[in-house]
């Protein structure tokens, strides 16, 4: 079936039984002025999604923030040039990757006077300091010397990747209530012969569990890994693991990073997207998938995955030039915005249109940057409604609509 795509202020929709409504709505572009006063000019590539709010890292003047909205106007999370809390100074970078749960922004930031770096929270435009190149690394040597610049936080638990001198690095977390160590380089691999002998950069955090990208002597990107609180590490998969619904075949490398939610783990390997959903690893999409949007078997599948509650969406590529973002939600898969039509907001796309973080979903909504052929980007969400059953939906609203009827591919 082909989508049927209208922009109006009313509309109404009278879906087939194997349906979807799906609506966008813009958070801001390079037309939109922060609050600062002056027009965005970029945006950062990994928005993040939570309860109704996409939060997102801006350039305007010359100068960074990080900020939010909902298809209203524009708040600030962390104002440009912040005071640098437990430092000298004021900020002078804020690091594009960063994660926003429950009110509350985790980012990697950094100055100059003198050069200072850490991972730090804001709260109620309180910025917090969560470990910064003075404080002494757990378990280890010394201070921090660097951070990944992908840091997680749920609730109060804040996990990041960090390194040291001595050849030190980890996962660190302050899940147990006071800044630990998840894994580190002294920790041995479970599943693996010896230690763990490196990390990804993107750890991920829901609750006390931290969940981790880890290598060992038996290869490279070996596995992938949780652990909650003070409890042992285990292995949500590894190259030991059978590739579900693959025959017998284990995985093999690379893994990706990974995103929690409660307890559903999800990641890509190779070229597919997998979830450990309610205890059980399920094969979400791979080459062998076909596109919900009807353009052939998926083709490439990108490295994020992000998963709330039992949903996974990921950025993924069929015949041709076809791109989108699509959606594993009840057991089906669904396209939520794609560039068949090759427009978007009255604009056409650009050749890699759609860009999203690890932690871009929340709920039945979800967060993406989209970038034009004409020049300029924006920020926008996508808010997801399935259609099970023939209904006339009235959707009312002052903002863009986007309104898509898709057949849906069922997944065993």
């Amino acid at each position: 079936m082909r989508c049927a795509i209208t922009f109006a202020a009313i509309l109404v929709v009278t879906p087939v039984s194997l349906g979807q409504v799906v609506t966008i709505t813009k958070i801001a572009d390079t037309s939109t002025i922060a609050p600062n006063g002056s027009a965005y000019t970029a945006f950062g590539l990994f928005p993040s999604m939570d309860s109704g709010t996409a939060a997102f890292h801006g350039t305007s003047a010359g100068v960074q923030g990080i900020y939010s909205g909902n298809g209203g106007a524009i708040s600030t999370l962390v104002a440009p040039s912040s005071a640098i809390p437990n430092g000298t100074g004021n900020f002078t970078s804020l690091n594009v990757n960063f994660r926003y749960d429950g009110g509350t922004v985790v980012f990697v930031g950094s100055g100059t006077a003198p050069t200072q770096s850490g991972v730090y929270t804001a709260t109620g435009g309180v910025i917090t300091r969560t470990a910064d190149l003075n404080t002494a690394i757990p378990s280890g040597t010394g201070n921090y010397t660097s951070f990944s610049p992908f840091p997680s936080v749920s609730g109060s638990s804040v996990t990041y990747t960090g390194g040291g001198s001595s050849s030190q690095t980890g996962v660190y977390s302050t899940a147990t209530g006071s800044l630990g160590v998840v894994a580190d380089l002294n920790a041995a691999a479970p599943g693996a012969t010896g230690n763990f002998t490196g990390f990804g950069s993107n750890p991920s955090v829901g609750g006390t569990t931290s969940v981790f990208r880890g290598s060992s002597i038996l290869g490279t990107n070996t596995g992938i890994y949780q652990r909650t609180g003070g409890g042992a590490v285990s292995v949500v998969a590894d190259i030991n693991t059978p590739i579900p619904g693959g025959g017998g075949i284990n995985f093999g490398s690379p893994f990706f990073e990974p995103t929690i939610s409660g307890s559903n783990v999800s990641f890509i390997n190779g070229n597919a997207v997998y979830a450990r959903i309610g205890g059980v690893l399920t094969t979400i999409a791979n080459t062998a998938t076909p596109a919900p949007n009807g353009t052939g078997n998926f083709t490439a599948i990108t490295a994020y995955a992000p998963i709330s509650g039992s949903s996974v969406a990921f950025i993924g590529r069929s015949s041709g030039t076809n791109k989108g973002i699509y959606l594993f939600s009840g057991g089906q898969l669904y396209t939520l915005v794609d560039n068949t039509t090759g427009m978007l907001d009255g604009r056409p796309l650009g050749a890699t249109p759609f860009f999203f973080g690890p932690h871009g979903i929340s709920g039945n909504q979800f967060a993406f940057g989209v970038a034009f052929s004409t020049g300029g980007n924006g920020i926008y969400m996508a808010t997801f409604t399935p259609v099970p059953e023939p209904s006339a939906l009235i959707l009312m609203g002052t903002g863009l609509v986007l309104t898509i009827r898709r057949r849906r591919i069922r997944r065993g």
